[in-house]
């Protein structure tokens, strides 16, 4: 079952962490508020096994620097983009 709302005059899809894919647009926290994920790799850091099992790090076609990627965290996906 897939959720969609409407925000911003734009069509949202909620997804998991753990449903996101190379190609979707995020609503982030950077300007201008939404950016394309264009990698996503294991995240193999300290807490791999722990409280972050499951995360990935994602890479943006404007935000460089990427974001951790929880698997249980809740995500704004531009259905638009994708559809």
């Amino acid at each position: 079952m897939s959720v969609y709302i409407e925000k911003d005059g734009k069509r949202w899809q909620i997804k998991l962490g753990a449903d996101l894919k190379v190609g979707d647009h995020i609503r982030t926290w950077w300007q201008p508020g939404c950016d394309k994920i264009t990698a996503l790799a294991p995240y193999t850091g300290t807490y791999k096994n722990d409280i972050l099992q499951g995360a990935r790090l994602a890479s943006f076609a404007l935000n460089k620097t990427g974001m951790t990627i929880e698997a249980w965290m809740l995500f704004h996906v531009l259905a638009d983009a994708n559809e």
